[in-house]
């Protein structure tokens, strides 16, 4: 009987550190397999190697890839062309595609880095690599798998090759919710960096009502910082604001990368030939937000939820929270580039993590379907981004076949885009619910007590 009670306390240590190395296996693969990846890429790049515009076609990355890191080039090149009195609100001639500036005025004041457009491409786009390590180890197999369809996804592709600054953002949220994690005065470092992202590309801003997590007190200060900080902003730079805003770039509808809210609504308008603006096209528009609020608000009313949330580690709660608010601002706000949906990478380690531990079986159901959805959303481009896909299309558009299925991709698509928005946009509600700045609003209605917050 000794034996017997002793063989599995024994056995106990070899099973840990089994499962340690089977984590450590998983997690460097997160890492490695973008890395190989990455610098495949990099190399038929460098050897002027024709397949590697082929490889981006299938991926559904056909855009103008002559020049690589092309969005860096564009901020480097607005910011030459402005150090040297020309106005690039107007015209940037030292871009190669001629683009006006569009971005925060805060860039055209990095002129010194205009000769460094491939080196800093190679900088920007290996960190990111390098910070896939900071996400959260996947525990299973299925779980890498995941988070390597999502990191592999047309649209952090896209990013990587464009060398966008949306790549600085998702590195600068990610830094920033680490901080979120701790005591107070990194909080603060944490809000502050959200703060600089959002001069650099204003959509950040959204994350700062994270800070609701904060005491009232807290909260109302980093309010009134922030607030002080953008007036400021908006005031010694108003001029180059207003210029800057007619450059900001608009897309189809119904054809290409674009996401947000609008898509749907004025997509429809245009299928059925409404007039612009017109009261039907409004009226959808109503409906569908009135829809997607009320699966918001059921699901911050849903409290096995809430709870599975609150019990999450705190960088899992942290990421998935920031992404949420970041995701449905964007969505809302207007119509974004397909790269942008990098920034659901940070969405998905949360979303794994209700799915793995979550106590209610439905809530796990939730967690599984949201995710599932994510990669739907990021992989979705690899047929509606893709311009051989498009033009075999075309042959045969005018046929019913051919309209129909169009059109029931984009329908899916689009809709898709709104039950994401609903789902991510219920959890952060459910976030603010518990939230001990709000508890005045929703006192008695709390999970926890402010000790037990997150």
């Amino acid at each position: 009987m000794l034996l017997d009670s002793d063989q599995p306390t024994n056995s106990l240590p070899h099973r840990d550190t089994t499962r340690r190395d089977g984590r450590l296996v998983l997690w460097l693969m997160l890492w490695l397999v973008p890395l190989v990846v990455f610098f495949a890429a990099v190399t038929l790049f460098a050897t002027h190697s024709t397949a590697i515009y082929h490889i981006l076609n299938l991926w559904a990355v056909a855009r103008p890839v002559d020049y690589p890191f092309l969005d860096l080039r564009y901020i480097f090149a607005g910011a030459d062309c402005w150090s040297k009195g020309v106005n690039v609100y107007l015209s940037n001639p030292c871009d190669p595609l001629g683009r006006a500036h569009a971005y925060s005025p805060l860039w055209l004041r990095f002129g010194f880095l205009r000769d460094w457009t491939p080196t800093a491409g190679l900088i920007v786009d290996g960190v990111f690599i390098l910070a896939l390590m900071a996400l959260p180890a996947p525990r299973k197999a299925c779980e890498l798998a995941v988070l390597l369809l999502a990191i592999l996804s047309p649209p952090v592709v896209f990013v990587l090759q464009r060398a966008n600054v949306d790549i600085i953002i998702f590195l600068m949220l990610l830094g920033a919710a680490a901080l979120w994690t701790h005591v107070l005065r990194y909080r603060m470092v944490g809000y502050a960096i959200i703060l600089a992202a959002g001069l650099l590309k204003f959509y950040p801003l959204i994350v700062l009502t994270t800070a609701v997590r904060e005491r009232t007190r807290t909260c109302a200060a980093v309010c009134i910082a922030a607030g002080g900080v953008l007036l400021g902003f908006a005031v010694y730079f108003h001029a180059e604001l207003r210029a800057m805003a007619v450059n900001i770039p608009t897309g189809s509808y119904l054809v290409g990368d674009m996401f947000g809210a609008i898509n749907l609504p004025d997509g429809l308008a245009l299928v059925f030939g409404l007039p612009e603006p017109g009261w039907v096209r409004i009226l959808a528009a109503a409906m569908l937000a009135a829809l997607c609020m009320t699966g918001i608000l059921t699901l911050s009313h849903w409290i096995p939820l809430r709870r599975a949330v609150a019990e999450l580690a705190p960088f899992d709660a942290a990421l998935l929270l920031f992404g949420a608010a970041l995701f449905v601002g964007c969505f809302f706000a207007g119509q974004s580039v397909g790269y942008r949906g990098v920034h659901l990478l940070l969405v998905i380690p949360g979303l794994l993590a209700l799915w793995r531990q979550a106590t209610d079986r439905r809530v796990r159901r939730f967690a599984r379907a949201t995710t599932f959805l994510v990669l739907f959303l990021m992989w979705q481009g690899v047929l509606t981004w893709n311009n051989s896909f498009l033009d075999a299309l075309q042959s045969w558009i005018g046929s019913p076949a051919g309209s129909s299925l169009w059109a029931g991709l984009w329908l899916i698509r689009e809709l898709g885009w709104w039950a994401l928005a609903a789902a991510l946009g219920g959890i952060f509600m459910g976030f603010v619910r518990e939230a001990q700045a709000m508890s005045w609003l929703f006192a008695g209605r709390r999970l926890r007590s402010d000790a037990d917050r997150l």
